[in-house]
């Protein structure tokens, strides 16, 4: 075979798959190349050796596993931050920051791979599956601080009531069903909530109650009449009440009535379990800090609400991240707002801050409420990565969401 020799002046095509081997008819096989090592290719041709890199320094210990993260506050303003095992150094101009000067974290080796992180002027936020988020802000090129970020109010979820006793229906199938628990359990709020089987088929609404025993409608069938363990069942959504709030400014210390949804009369609603869950209310949120009765609860008002008008629409929630819960995975800032995405109960929701508040997480109606949202895909991948950029690009274990 003839061997053909070509003069090549450009290799702006870069380095072309085998499958182009030979394709004389295609103008970029005349400008790449099979293979570029340590090179760099000009935009007009040229190609180039690639520049080496400069030994600062040895990182703690050599023989760990460490990430380097960007920290760029400006142009001319920029540093490198070594994260290790359970600490970050910090390198700025070609050397050492400190002696050097070290932070201590929670991330260990085994962590750094899932750590995400999102900057904003001197913070960094970070995300990590396994933690709360922090924030780390620079003071000065040698103090800094990382802590957990400081959520007022936190996200929140409508997750129910899960009672620790067992339940046991009379028929799995129909209408007027008795469902018996194993201890009373049932309160008059309850009335319109769902028993649901958190491990098969099984939801009945609940017309009528006894303390221990509730009257249904079965909507989905149960599988049998045999009783349900404790955790294995949970009352769904929230109580249904009229609740009356004293008060709407943030940070008022309030009182809350509950009534029947006639407004007659003081209606059994809350549990003492619901100390430290959340009342989200009038476009406001309250934290419940204290028990009287189970129509009487005392609180906090974390967001403000629009009034104080008595209403029948709101929810009884918990923080949607914790260590039971999980917490999220991924970060970004876009369009003013801080984004968090992917715990393990919620892989594929993202929450949205408050417009210009990082920390602020209350949901509502407003612009410029927290967003909290739920994406629908046909695999449930969750969310791996957030990208901030003209769009906000949302990246799942398989694909761009």
């Amino acid at each position: 075979m003839v061997k053909r020799i070509y003069n090549k002046n450009s290799f702006n095509s870069g380095e072309l798959s085998p499958k182009l081997y030979g394709r004389q008819d295609i103008d970029s096989y005349k400008s790449g190349l099979a293979k570029a090592t340590n090179a760099v290719i000009k935009s007009y041709g040229a190609i180039t050796r690639r520049n080496g890199f400069k030994y600062i320094s040895s990182v703690k210990t050599s023989t760990d596993t460490i990430r380097l993260l960007k920290f760029q506050f400006s142009t001319t303003n920029a540093l490198v931050i070594e994260a290790g095992n359970t600490y970050f150094r910090f390198y700025k101009d070609g050397a050492v920051v400190g002696a050097p000067y070290e932070v201590t974290t929670p991330y260990t080796n085994s962590d750094l791979s899932e750590l995400t992180y999102a900057q904003f002027g001197n913070t960094l936020y970070l995300a990590h599956p396994s933690y709360a988020p922090r924030k780390l802000t620079r003071n000065t090129d040698t103090d800094w601080t990382l802590e957990e970020l400081f959520l007022d109010p936190p996200p929140t979820v409508e997750t129910g009531f899960e009672p620790a006793t067992t339940i046991t229906p009379a028929s799995t199938t129909g209408l007027g069903i008795t469902f018996t628990a194993g201890s009373s359990v049932f309160i008059a709020g309850d009335v319109g909530r769902q028993i649901k089987n958190l491990t098969g088929n099984g939801i009945a609404t609940i017309v009528s109650q006894a303390g221990t025993t509730a009257v249904c409608d079965i909507i989905q069938d149960f599988p049998s009449t045999s009783s349900i363990a404790s955790g294995d069942w949970k009352l769904d959504t929230s109580p249904q009440a009229e609740l009356d709030p004293s008060a709407s400014i943030a940070g008022s210390i309030l009182n809350i009535v509950a009534e029947d949804l006639d407004s007659t009369g003081a209606l059994a609603t809350f549990r003492s379990t619901d100390v430290g869950r959340y009342i989200i209310i009038n476009n406001g949120v309250i934290k419940i800090t204290n028990f009287t009765s189970s129509s009487n609860v005392d609180g906090v008002i974390l967001k403000s609400l629009v009034d104080t008008t008595a209403s029948t629409i709101w929810s009884l929630e918990d923080e949607a991240w914790s260590s039971t819960r999980g917490y999220p995975r991924a970060v970004a800032i876009f369009e003013s707002r801080l984004w968090f995405a992917g715990t393990t109960e919620q892989p594929l929701t993202l929450w949205g801050s408050e417009v210009d508040i990082y920390n602020g997480f209350g949901i509502g109606s407003n612009d410029l409420d927290a967003i909290d949202v739920t994406l629908s895909s046909s695999v449930a991948n969750r969310i791996n990565w957030l990208v901030g950029t003209r769009e906000l690009i949302i990246g799942s274990i398989g694909s761009e969401l």
